[in-house]
């Protein structure tokens, strides 16, 4: 059977009035039935103490015996309130008085209710008073006759038995039942009405500092489920619990994740923008190379062609082969082009990994050795798309100028940790020049430029040493700030 849904208060409020509910009842019950016991024994004491007092005015009527007197005093103990009956027996168990004259000069019986109870205790001495079986429940007060001297100078007996008879007091317990049941009902309905206020109040008590606030939750984080990351929950930051940490917790996630989205989306379009940047570059490099070359080998193919109709063999060969090095030189660029746009796609792979993977193809393609040196720390810096793309275009355009200008036999590049910066230093042996006045056949300017337009954008100092005949070296550093740096958790 499926159980009815319950609401979180109802659940919660039912979780702790339950069992205050049966810790309070067993309370009452236990309580009811220390009262009873202490009830009973306090009647036991009263009913002993009553009779102690009806058995000294019975005395004297007794050694008189005074019938009408004796009768008086049984009619008037039988007014008292609960006194159901007054009997007195001789030795024989015979009744010789009786408040109700029901059985009086009838003997009883060991087995008739009261006798039985008291003819069946093993413990000595007797009790004076017993609980009789009887519906309603009576009190049986059992008082013996003594046989004092008085009675031995009257009776002028010297019978063994120490005793005359019995005095028997019958008191109803109804009374004190009914008002220990009524003591009772007066403590169930106080306990009721508690109960009702503590339900009350514990309702709106977990209704105000539990539920509602649990409620405000629901809605920013459906919203947060939904996709709107720039939803938060509001808490009151004077009330300082478990449910506003938890709101903070949740505030602190919900804006991390909305800052690494929102960076993952300008890494993105910065890296569209980069890659569509260096597209250009490379395009405009490639059609100016290509125009160049095409007029080139325009000149020299319709010098050859020239020199073939005048039969001049020699000048011929000499044009077709500067136009065979243009060519080669044209193609070692493309090569260099498009390794350049490949390495585009390697940078997610780390700075040092696509550094190590171009050295290598650029050695490969343009004969020049490259000697290539990375602090074993770089690799736990956290730089931006940007700066790693245009570290890398930078060193890129160095070696493109070494191979294109510098007639270089050797390169060197080191990339180091410094302290709270990144150093990169390009170094290579060939002609060198001054930085002051370049010399336009080798038209290194543009490249240079180029270098730092890219270091200018990431905040980057560029600086040029360069000594015709004694090589060049270029130096870059790029601060970083303290959110560069993370432990790498592989280790």
């Amino acid at each position: 059977m499926k159980l009815l849904p319950l609401s979180l208060r109802t659940k919660i409020t039912l979780s702790v009035i339950i069992p205050v509910i049966t810790i309070l009842m067993i309370m009452s019950s236990i309580h009811n039935a220390r009262e009873r016991k202490l009830f009973e024994e306090q009647l036991q004491l009263y009913t002993t103490e009553v009779g102690g007092v009806i058995y000294g005015s019975l005395q004297h009527a007794l050694l008189s015996g005074d019938e009408a007197m004796i009768s008086q005093i049984l009619d008037d103990v039988k007014k008292i309130s609960n006194v159901r009956q007054v009997q007195i027996l001789n030795t024989d168990g015979e009744v010789i008085a009786d408040s109700m004259e029901s059985r009086l000069g009838t003997s009883l019986n060991i087995d008739d209710p009261g006798c039985y109870e008291c003819h069946h205790i093993k413990t000595k001495p007797l009790p004076n008073t017993i609980k009789l079986g009887t519906s309603p429940e009576l009190l049986r007060v059992i008082l013996p006759i003594e046989r004092n001297q008085e009675c031995i100078d009257c009776l002028k007996s010297n019978d063994p038995e120490n005793h005359l008879g019995l005095l028997l007091i019958d008191i109803s317990m109804a009374g004190i039942h009914q008002h220990l049941l009524d003591d009772l009902r007066v403590n169930l309905a106080l306990l009721v009405a508690c109960i009702l206020l503590v339900v009350t109040g514990l309702y709106f008590l977990l209704n105000r500092l539990l539920v509602q606030r649990l409620e405000a939750f629901q809605q920013p984080l459906a919203r947060f489920a939904a996709g709107d990351l720039a939803v938060r929950i509001p808490h009151n930051p004077a009330v300082q619990d478990e449910l506003s940490n938890l709101a903070d917790t949740f505030n602190r996630m919900a804006q991390e994740i909305e800052r690494h989205i929102h960076d993952k989306v300008e890494r993105s379009n910065l890296r569209q923008q980069v890659i569509i940047a260096e597209r250009e570059h490379l395009a405009r490099e490639l059609h100016d190379n290509l125009a160049q070359l095409l007029v080139y080998v325009k000149t020299k193919a319709s010098a050859a062609r020239v020199n073939l109709e005048n039969n001049q063999p020699a000048a011929a060969t000499k044009n077709l082969r500067q136009l065979e090095e243009a060519a080669q030189d044209l193609l070692v660029d493309v090569r260099e082009a498009i390794l350049n746009l490949r390495m585009s796609a390697q940078l997610n792979s780390g700075l040092s990994a696509s550094l190590e993977l171009f050295s290598k193809k650029y050695t490969r393609f343009s004969g020049i050795p490259v000697e290539l040196s990375i602090s074993p720390d770089i690799d736990n810096l956290l730089m931006d798309t940007e700066a790693e793309t245009q570290l890398l275009r930078i060193v890129q355009e160095a070696l493109s100028n070494i191979r294109k200008h510098a007639a270089a036999k050797q390169v060197w590049i080191d990339l180091d940790h410094q302290n709270s910066s990144l150093v990169l230093t390009i170094t290579d042996d060939g002609f060198g020049f001054d930085p002051e006045r370049t010399q336009s056949k080798f038209k290194p300017s543009y490249g240079l430029a180029m270098m730092r337009e890219r270091a200018d954008s990431i905040g980057a100092q560029l600086q040029i040493h360069s000594v015709p005949n004694e090589g060049t070296r270029i130096t870059l550093k790029l601060t970083l700030n303290g959110d560069n740096h993370h432990e790498d958790i592989s280790r």
